[in-house]
Formats: structure tokens, sequence, C-alpha cells
């Protein structure tokens, strides 16, 4: 039997302790923004904000699986592929992108949710040898105080990089 359900994975790398997933989350602009690709936070007929975004999922199972299982989330603006894609076009051995997004309302106690998003590429490890696997990718949830104290909610490290 055909399975013919529309799939939002773009893109999985897995091993056996860590994964990192890219997710379709884009969305085309509302017709009176007829000149734009994505949804960039137009307002619709609904009053309902769309934005278009690339999403990200780092699971670590180091500790064991269901609910020792860490898992963050984050979203990239579709922007940010063809930025990723010229820098390697131009045969740079070293990328390095750290986004932080605080988001969200304060809770009672005045805290707001925070994701930070590292994605790093290193062809050539400090020892000179080429890697195998260059790329890095970190992304951590946090709540963040006023102050900027933070406390650590949740961290996953999608860590098949080698050390830098």
């Amino acid at each position: 039997m055909e399975d013919n359900r529309i799939q939002n994975q773009i893109a999985i790398y897995m091993t056996n302790k860590k994964l990192c997933e890219f997710t379709d989350k884009l969305k085309p602009a509302p017709v009176e923004y007829y000149a734009h690709m994505h949804a960039q936070g137009e307002e619709q007929s609904d009053g309902f904000r769309a934005y278009s975004c690339i999403g990200v999922v780092l699971q670590d199972y180091s500790n064991g699986k269901g609910d020792k299982t860490v898992r963050v989330t984050a979203n990239l603006s579709p922007g940010f592929f063809p930025f990723v894609l010229s820098r390697m076009q131009n045969d740079l051995d070293r990328f390095d992108f750290t986004e932080e997004k605080i988001f969200g309302d304060p809770d009672e106690n005045g805290l707001s949710t925070v994701t930070k998003l590292s994605i790093k590429r290193a062809s050539v490890g400090n020892d000179g040898k080429r890697r195998n696997y260059p790329w890095c990718s970190e992304g951590e949830d946090t709540y963040r105080w006023h102050s900027h104290q933070v406390w650590h909610l949740q961290e996953a490290a999608l860590g098949v990089c080698e050390h830098q």
C-alpha cells in the first residue's frame, strides 16, 4: 500500500544517541503581500500573524529514551539557509552562528522563555586533521529572569562533531 501522506520532515541526521531534524513550518505570504514569498508576521484577515520558518529539533538519548530523552526545539528564518549556503560556496572552513530568542509573556515569577541555538562548522580540527563530520548543533531552552539570571530548563547538544 502506498503512503501518500505529506511529510513535514526536510532532513534528519541520527546517531544511536543523538538526533538533529529540520522540519517544514513554511507558510506563504498573504495575498495582500504578493511580493513576499514567505509569511513574515503580517496580520491576516482572521487577525492571526503567521511566520514562515524551518523547525530544528535536537534530541539527546544518551541517558535513555522516553522521559529520559532531552529534547530542544528552535525555529530558523528561511533566509538563514541561503546565507549558510553562500558561506559554504565561498569555501569557508569555519562557520559559527548563534541565535538567542526571548519570547512570550513573562510568567507569574517574571520569567520568559529563551531559546538558544548554535550551529557551527569546522572542517579542520585544532589538531590540523580534516574532520569526517564538520557540523555541530547545540540547543538550549531556558527561563530568563529580568535581571538576566538564567535557569537551565533543558539542554541538548548534538555531539556528532569532534571536539573543537
